[in-house]
C-alpha cells in the first residue's frame, strides 16, 4: 500500500469516506498477517468487481458479507465499530461503483475495470470469447489462482555411440520393458515422462491440452474456495482429468 497518486473523492458520500478510512486504518494493522490480509482484500475486491456489471448477484454479495462476519467479524482487531463500518463499506461498494474505486485504489492501490470489455482486453484473442461470468471467474483465477509446478528438463548430452539413448530407454520403464536395441537417433529426441511413486519413469501419453484444462480448473475452484457454501459460481465449461500418481514431469531431449 505504498506511494499512492491523489484520488478524487468527487460524488461521494463524507459517511463513505469516514468507513474507507477505517477500512484503510484496519488493512494497515493487519498487514503483517498475510492470510487476514487476503481474505479481507478478496472480499473487498469481489464486491468491487462485482459492483461494474449491469446485471448484480445479490446473493454474491450476502454470501461474501456473511464470510466476513463469520470469519473476521467481532475478533481483534475488527471491533464492533470497525465490524459495522466494513459492512457498511461493503454494502456502499455494491450499491456505488464509484466508492468501490475508491476503496480499492485508496486501501490496495488496485484500479477495477470499468466494464467487463475492459477486463477482456487484456485477455489474448482466443480468451476473448469467454461469455461474461466466466471472464471474470478466469481474471480472477489467473490474479489470486496458484499452483505447485514439478516440472523438471533433463538433456542427455554426449558423444555420437556412446549410449545416450539406451541410458534414456534404460530410464524410461515403457521402453526398459521393451527390451529393444535402439538405433542410432539421428539429430534430437524428446520425450516427455512422468515420475511415478514408485521411482520409475512412464512415457507421458496424455494429451497437453487436456492438462491445461485440469490445472485451469484446479486453480479456479481454488479462487472461488473463499465464497459461502451457499453461493453458487458457474464454472467454465472445463472437462476434469483424474488425477494421477503422478510427482513430477520432464521434458528429456537426446542431443545426438
Amino acid at each position: 500500500m505504498g506511494d499512492q497518486e491523489e484520488i478524487s473523492t468527487e460524488g461521494i458520500d463524507p459517511e463513505a469516506l469516514e468507513y474507507a478510512r477505517e477500512v484503510q486504518s484496519v488493512a494497515k494493522e493487519i498487514a503483517d498477517n498475510k492470510d487476514i490480509a487476503k481474505q479481507l482484500k478478496s472480499i473487498l475486491e469481489t464486491i468491487a468487481n462485482e459492483s461494474v456489471r449491469e446485471e448484480r448477484d445479490y446473493l454474491l454479495l450476502t454470501g461474501q458479507t456473511r464470510d466476513f462476519v463469520k470469519s473476521l467479524g467481532f475478533t481483534s482487531p475488527f471491533s464492533v465499530s470497525r465490524t459495522k463500518a466494513i459492512i457498511n463499506i461493503l454494502l456502499l461498494m455494491w450499491n456505488h461503483t464509484n466508492v468501490a474505486r475508491y476503496v480499492m485504489k485508496s486501501v490496495y492501490n488496485v484500479d477495477i475495470a470499468t466494464t467487463v470489455d475492459e477486463m477482456l482486453e487484456q485477455f489474448p484473442s482466443d480468451l476473448k470469447q469467454l461469455d461474461e461470468r466466466s471472464a471474470e471467474i478466469f481474471a480472477k483465477a489467473l490474479k489470486d489462482g496458484s499452483e505447485q509446478v514439478k516440472n523438471i528438463r533433463l538433456m542427455v548430452v554426449g558423444m555420437f555411440g556412446v549410449g545416450k539413448t539406451s541410458l534414456v530407454n534404460n530410464l524410461i520403464k515403457d521402453l526398459r520393458d521393451e527390451n529393444i536395441i535402439p538405433n542410432s537417433t539421428e539429430g534430437i529426441d524428446l520425450r516427455r515422462c512422468q515420475l511415478m511413486t514408485n521411482g520409475d519413469w512412464h512415457l507421458d501419453k496424455e494429451q497437453k491440452a487436456a492438462k491445461y484444462h485440469s490445472r485451469i480448473t484446479i486453480a479456479i475452484r481454488d479462487v472461488m474456495k473463499p465464497s459461502n457454501t451457499d453461493v453458487h459460481h458457474d464454472l467454465p465449461n472445463i472437462q476434469l482429468i483424474p488425477d494421477e500418481e503422478v510427482h513430477e514431469e520432464s521434458d528429456i531431449p537426446i542431443n545426438k
